[in-house]
């Protein structure tokens, strides 16, 4: 009887200091984890207004769209950024496509240093997407979409009989072979599309 009740205390004991264990463990990778949650200003470029921000690799890009209307380029995840030849206007989004950068109705084909104007939109491009080489993109406020098989050199309208009343695309993106726009006050819609 004595070996019964003595091997309960072993087992009482042995999983009261096990579980007093795990929550140790448990508090100090919530509290090392809460520690990494804290935003912190990455002390990056010195824009005031930025309006996107997208990374590829080890490089990210971020438009200033208010203040000094740049893009700035970052090749070290953040923490150092240079920032590019202004291009003509701000952009409101801007990606890395193939080794061109496109930056609104702009491209550079030199990381940024000079820009060329393939587009015409009055600097209207809300979003760009890339998906397999392929760039897409997609004007805020006259409902174009526009397609480009060259990393932005050279753009086809791909828009179509999409007649929207309210003509003010918000986003949009690629599923597949489908394009989705969402528009202000209409809906989203949807349309197939050919990437070459």
């Amino acid at each position: 009887m004595n070996y019964f009740w003595s091997g309960i205390k072993l087992t009482y004991e042995y999983m009261k200091t096990y579980s007093l264990v795990i929550l140790n463990l448990f508090l100090n990778l919530y509290l090392l984890n809460a520690q990494a949650w804290q935003w912190q200003n990455t002390n990056g470029p010195p824009g005031k207004y930025f309006w996107c921000v997208n990374k590829q690799g080890n490089e990210l890009l971020a438009s200033d769209w208010g203040g000094e209307y740049c893009v700035y380029r970052s090749e070290d995840n953040g923490l150092n950024w240079i920032k590019c030849t202004n291009p003509p206007w701000a952009a409101m989004d801007v990606k890395r496509c193939g080794h061109n950068i496109i930056a609104g109705d702009y491209v550079s084909s030199d990381s940024g240093y000079s820009w060329q104007t393939v587009l015409s939109t009055n600097n209207s491009i809300k979003r760009i997407i890339i998906d397999k080489g392929i760039a897409y993109s997609v004007t805020q406020f006259n409902s174009k979409v526009y397609q480009s098989n060259d990393s932005g050199l050279n753009w086809q309208d791909v828009t179509y009989n999409l007649n929207l009343a309210n003509w003010n695309i918000g986003d949009m993106i690629k599923v597949d072979s489908s394009l989705f726009v969402a528009e202000w006050a209409d809906g989203i819609y949807c349309r197939k599309i050919t990437d070459t």
